[in-house]
């Protein structure tokens, strides 16, 4: 092979070359282990970025049962409520369980609804909790200007405030479903260690396991509209701000948490994004893994 040959094949090995990273999420199957669902791929080539979601199916099939569920669901002649509220804001609430009956006409009877309808499938309404179907009173704080000073909650009735509606005249709630129990990192909040320092690994703090699938927007004149949530699409929206600069979020010895912050200029941003914004922040696993002595 003539020099000239053997130049051209380096240009064009190096022209080629490309690191490519597939991110899943943890799903737990029916056998009780752990399935690796891909959502989507990042592909790195000569410094240029593509990222591209890869549909669900499996997650997918969640939201559109939801949905299907929820357009056959008939609207009950009344829902209860039940909240537990503490009887102050003292350092030793004493909790209670008050309940509230909501019918047609009530301006809190469609989220009361909503809500029942959600947590009986064991799902969660994100944005339910500012929803005040339990009202109460309040006396003023005692003994002012004392560190454990605490009021005291009587008059407990059943809510008649309206929802928190915005311009577009709907208020939303984002509906989360469990694919994986929550688990905090082990051991210690570490995510998973280095392979080349046992000392230093990626932090993790508490993954719920929850995963967004659906969106039910409440209008003002009482009418729900219900649209899917896609697991490959909320992956590509996170990645807007994969080229500013990023922070990565390391565990030393198991105890000692350390912030590295990565400069957009850095040729180690995308690592930093994968790393501290898609594992660490959103519980995301990516392959190949990158090793976080990387960033030491």
């Amino acid at each position: 092979m003539s020099k000239l040959s053997a130049c051209l094949l380096m240009i064009l090995a190096s022209a080629a070359h490309a690191d490519t990273f597939t991110v899943r999420i943890k799903m737990k199957n029916a056998k009780g282990g752990m399935d690796l669902v891909p959502v989507g791929e990042i592909t790195r080539t000569n410094g240029k970025v593509t990222i591209k979601g890869i549909p669900a199916p499996a997650i997918d099939a969640i939201s559109d049962k939801f949905i299907a569920e929820w357009k056959a669901f008939k609207l009950p002649a009344k829902v209860t409520i039940t909240e537990n509220i503490s009887s102050n804001t003292g350092m030793q609430p004493d909790f209670k369980d008050h309940s509230a009956t909501f019918v047609p006409g009530d301006k809190l009877y469609t989220a009361a609804v909503i809500r029942e309808f959600v947590t009986a499938r064991g799902f969660e309404p994100l944005g339910m909790r500012s929803v005040k179907f339990i009202e109460y009173d309040r006396t003023a704080e005692s003994p002012a200007g004392a560190d454990d000073r605490a009021s005291t909650h009587y008059n407990f009735r059943k809510g008649t405030g309206d929802l928190d509606y915005n311009d577009e005249g709907y208020d939303a709630f984002y509906i989360k479903a469990p694919l994986r129990p929550g688990t905090m990192g082990k051991p210690d909040m570490v995510l998973r260690p280095s392979v080349t320092n046992p000392k230093l690994g990626v932090a993790q703090n508490w993954d719920d396991g929850m995963q967004h699938i659906a969106i039910m927007k409440v209008f003002k004149d009482g009418h729900v509209e219900v649209e899917a949530e896609r697991a490959h699409q909320q992956f590509v929206d996170q990645t807007f701000s994969w080229e500013q600069d990023q922070e990565v979020k390391l565990i030393v010895d198991a105890s000692e948490w350390k912030t590295i912050k990565i400069k957009k200029q850095s040729p180690m941003l995308l690592e930093a994004f994968i790393v501290g914004t898609l594992e660490h922040g959103s519980y995301y696993d990516v392959t190949p893994v990158i090793d976080p002595a990387r960033f030491k």
